[in-house]
C-alpha cells in the first residue's frame, strides 16, 4: 500500500512538472530567422540581384552560356547523325574529333558558369556585408515589438513551424 501511494505521489509530481516546464516553454517566444534571406528576400536585396542580371558583363557570360549549350546540343544532334556511318568507315579521326570537340566545348562552359556563381556569389555577398548592420537594427525591432525572448538562427534550429519563423518580417522591415 506504501509503495502505491509512493507511486501515485510521483506520478503526479512528474504530471506537474512537466506541465510546469511546458506552461513556461510555451509562455516563451521563440522565433527563427534566416538573415541572408530576409535581406534578399528585400526590396534592396531584389534590386540588387535585378542590377545584376542587368550588368553587360554578366549578361555577356550569361550569353555565352546560352550559346556554348547550344553548341554542345549541335554538335551532339550532328554525332548522333553521323556517329552510325563513322562506325561503319571506321574513322577514327572523326570520332576523336567530335570527343575533343565535345570536351573543350565542356570545359568552356564549365568555366563559364563557375564565372556566371562567383558573379552572383560577389554580389550577395556585398549586399549582406552592407545591409547588415540595417538587418541587425530591424531584428531588434522585431524583438521588441514581438516581445521575443530567444531568437535562434535557421541554421541552429532542425524544425520549426512557420509561425515562428520571422524571416519575412525581416524582409518587409528592410523594404521600408
Amino acid at each position: 500500500m506504501f509503495r502505491s501511494i509512493a507511486r501515485t505521489l510521483l506520478l503526479v509530481g512528474s504530471l506537474t512538472g512537466a506541465a510546469l516546464f511546458s506552461s513556461a516553454v510555451a509562455a516563451q517566444n521563440i522565433a527563427v530567422v534566416n538573415i541572408q534571406a530576409g535581406i534578399l528576400q528585400s526590396t534592396p536585396g531584389q534590386a540588387a540581384l535585378a542590377a545584376l542580371e542587368e550588368d553587360a558583363t554578366f549578361k555577356a557570360l550569361v550569353t555565352e552560356a546560352q550559346t556554348l549549350l547550344a553548341d554542345i546540343q549541335a554538335l551532339e544532334k550532328d554525332a548522333q547523325a553521323n556517329s552510325q556511318k563513322w562506325q561503319q568507315d571506321k574513322d577514327a579521326a572523326k570520332i576523336g574529333e567530335y570527343q575533343r570537340q565535345r570536351q573543350f566545348l565542356a570545359a568552356d562552359l564549365e568555366l563559364n558558369n563557375k564565372k556566371i556563381q562567383a558573379e552572383r556569389e560577389r554580389v550577395v555577398r556585398q549586399l549582406i556585408n552592407r545591409m547588415r548592420p540595417a538587418a541587425a537594427e530591424a531584428l531588434q525591432e522585431i524583438i521588441k515589438d514581438e516581445k521575443i525572448s530567444l531568437l535562434l538562427d535557421h541554421n541552429a534550429v532542425h524544425h520549426a513551424a512557420d509561425a515562428h519563423n520571422i524571416t519575412v518580417k525581416l524582409a518587409a522591415r528592410l523594404s521600408k
